[in-house]
């Protein structure tokens, strides 16, 4: 039984075997976490450990389930293969992660020992958990682990693999990037021969012999590009070959490390650059690129012709040297150009783009980009510098005039007060807002950005806007590009007015914007309804009314056209008027082009009345009366009154006066008041007056 002491010290009256309670000084004493349940994982014993590492205090788990407190080390207990060698008196250890009371996770190696009811033999009565804390361990591991698992990442990127070579038993181990490089698995033969069977037929005696001669007598470091033949694929690869001997007391070399790399994708975009002189000297015309070669042994700088060209000098004016050139360079870019092309030598790395400024012996200057690598021979020594030179002036100009432009643009967009100009993000937050925003709007620049679009939009459109922005954002794509609509703005005051909005919508480093070009069209409304309201005058006219465009095309007319003369406004807008209406077809391409020229020649339209035959759709000939006016937006508005009643009867007048003409007999006519108006040629002939002798006299003097 435990001591009372110690079961009013833990509140608890739970019976331990006698040979548990000998060891609970030990237990309590013990930097490993202890923990005693009964074979149904009632915890009984709990040591000062345990709380300091959970948190929990003994009176919290006492008497509580194993299972819910570590339930994944009770998941891994009751295992039926892990739970039969319990029972069977055999002692397991597991790895298991716990929770902290503060709600921390931490991990513990455990060994879980039966306790039988005689020694060691009976019935398992009790388990003894004993662990320690192993989180801080796992972490290292899984961090070394992960590490393993990005330089191994970071190879394959680079495709850089590895390799040991023993000398000594002429075998070599690779790593899976190698492997990957050579085209081989584990299973081909991986020795001196056979690693030399790989290299390219061009390449094969040099290797060897540079590999024998040069690294294993003269214990130099290896350190050469080469071709290779894929084992696999048959495809040729560019590599680069690294590697350090170890030698043994007697310095001989015993084993090399080192690392190869697949450098085909770089070889293969310097080889394009080494075409046919011809192609490449017209090409770097074209492009104004000139090539150059920098003999770091003899001190001597060859250019191409182009090269010449972009430095406006002559091979017998340079002197073919690096401190020459450096002349032509602007003396704050020198530095520059030194200290990259000395960090590319130093670390054996191609350098470029480098921009730089050049002087002109006129003071012109230009801008240059230049790109550069250096070759090495077998000790590592810098032998050549080779590179290309291009004349980027005019590409800077257009950089800016781009600035300049963009600058002009930003000061037009938020100085522009006739449009409001608003770009939102995906989420319906404004980041730009212009002038005409402002007044439009109501709201300071400062008040709106980053503020969601639906403040400026009445309730009845926000649901809208909202699911039309999420599609959008979704599909990356806006429905309703480019289309314009008529709806309402909510101005700060609560107002609501008439807008026209135009979307659009752009992409950019996988970001969504959108913009919205917005019109306040109030007064244009206004005007529309006056418009309406004058049409509806038009069209109680009882006239034709058109409305004649600078090209010549009715754009309006009115419905008493139909009435008329019998064509729908839909068969007169447009050229169709001048082909349907007009008897005489030069009449009516002369009537036209006058007024097209009027128009072009900004000239005033002459307002006297042109009486016009017409033809009507069914065939039938009217007269109207015209009356041309120019109006607003360089357009002539004509009237047609209708006078065919008025020519018949002008007609049928001339028709009788000359009747009366022709007559054997006196006529006389006067007016109301007996006053001579007309006399016929026979009243002359009988009388002997003339029509102008009596016209205005009075009648009665005939008598």
């Amino acid at each position: 039984m435990i001591n009372s002491s110690s079961l009013n010290n833990q509140k608890l009256h739970i019976n331990l075997p006698e040979k548990i309670i000998q060891l609970l000084d030990f237990f309590n004493a013990s930097s490993d976490v202890v923990v005693i349940c009964d074979v149904n994982l009632c915890i009984h014993y709990v040591n000062p450990t345990y709380t300091k590492l959970t948190g929990y205090k003994a009176n919290e788990v006492l008497g509580k389930n194993y299972m819910d407190w570590n339930n994944d080390a009770a998941t891994k207990i009751l295992n039926k293969k892990n739970w039969t060698k319990i029972i069977n008196g055999k002692t397991i250890t597991i790895t298991c992660n716990n929770t902290r009371k503060n709600g921390k996770e931490y991990f513990l190696e455990k060994s879980i020992i039966p306790v039988h009811s005689k020694k060691n033999t009976g019935t398992v009565t009790h388990l003894i958990f004993s662990g320690r804390d192993t989180t801080e361990q796992l972490k290292t591991i899984n961090s070394i682990i992960q590490s393993k698992k990005n330089i191994v990442e970071a190879n394959k990127i680079a495709k850089l693999g590895f390799y040991n070579f023993n000398i000594k038993n002429d075998c070599w181990t690779s790593s899976n990037e190698l492997n990957n490089i050579f085209g081989v698995t584990d299973n081909f033969p991986k020795d001196f021969n056979s690693w030399s069977s790989l290299i390219h037929p061009d390449y094969k005696d040099f290797m060897v012999k540079y590999f024998t001669e040069e690294v294993l007598t003269k214990k130099k470091k290896f350190d050469i590009v080469y071709k290779i033949i894929d084992f696999k694929t048959g495809q040729e690869k560019w590599v680069h070959g690294l590697g350090n001997l170890k030698l043994d007391e007697k310095q001989q070399p015993i084993e090399m490390l080192g690392t190869i790399q697949d450098i085909t994708e770089s070889k293969e975009l310097n080889q394009k650059l080494l075409f046919s002189e011809n192609a490449l000297k017209e090409a770097q015309k074209i492009a104004k690129i000139g090539s150059w070669v920098l003999d770091l042994v003899n001190h001597t700088l060859i250019w191409s012709d182009e090269i010449y060209q972009i430095f406006d000098t002559t091979p017998q004016s340079f002197g073919n040297s690096y401190e020459k050139f450096l002349t032509y360079v602007h003396p704050e870019d020198r530095e520059l150009i030194n200290e990259v092309f000395t960090n590319s030598i130093k670390n054996k790395i191609p350098y470029g783009p480098i921009v730089y400024r050049l002087i002109m012996a006129d003071g012109e200057i230009k801008y240059a980009e230049a790109y550069g690598e250096t070759e090495y021979d077998w000790n590592g020594n810098p032998i050549r510098s080779n590179g290309v030179i291009q004349d980027i002036t005019k590409r800077k100009q257009v950089e800016k005039e781009l600035m300049a432009s963009e600058d002009k643009f930003r000061s037009i967009f938020h100085s522009l007060t006739a449009g409001m100009i608003i770009v939102i993000d995906e989420n319906g937050f404004i980041l730009e807002w212009n002038e005409g925003a402002e007044l439009n709007f109501g709201y300071d620049r400062h008040e709106m950005l980053n503020k969601p679009l639906t403040m400026l939009m009445p309730k009845r459109y926000r649901e809208g806007h909202e699911k039309g922005l999420a599609l959008a954002v979704k599909n990356r794509i806006l429905a309703h590009k480019g289309e314009t609509f008529e709806l309402f703005g909510l101005h700060k005051n609560g107002k609501e007015f008439p807008i026209e909005l135009s979307l659009g919508s752009w992409e950019r480093e996988g970001k969504l914007f959108f913009s919205a070009i917005i019109i306040d069209v109030t007064e244009r409304k206004l005007s529309e309804k006056h418009l309406l309201q004058a049409n509806s005058i038009l069209e109680d006219i009882d006239s034709i009314v058109l409305l004649t465009n600078n090209k010549g095309e009715v754009v309006y007319t009115t419905s008493c056209t139909t009435k008329l003369i019998g064509f729908e406004p839909n068969e007169i807008l447009g050229n169709k008027w001048w082909e349907a209406t007009f008897v005489d077809k030069q009449e009516s391409d002369r009537i036209k082009n006058e007024l097209i020229s009027y128009l072009k020649n900004n000239e005033t339209i002459r307002t006297t009345n042109h009486p016009r035959l017409l033809k009507c759709k069914d065939g039938s000939l009217k007269w109207f009366e015209w009356h041309n006016s120019k109006g607003v937006d360089n357009c002539i508005i004509s009237v047609g009154y209708d006078i065919t009643n008025r020519i018949i009867a002008e007609q049928e007048i001339n028709k009788l006066s000359k009747a009366i003409d022709q007559s054997p007999v006196t006529v006389v006519i006067t007016d109301l008041y007996g006053n001579i108006e007309y006399v016929n040629p026979n009243f002359e002939k009988t009388t002997g007056y003339t029509l102008k002798e009596v016209k205005g006299e009075n009648s009665k003097i005939l008598k």
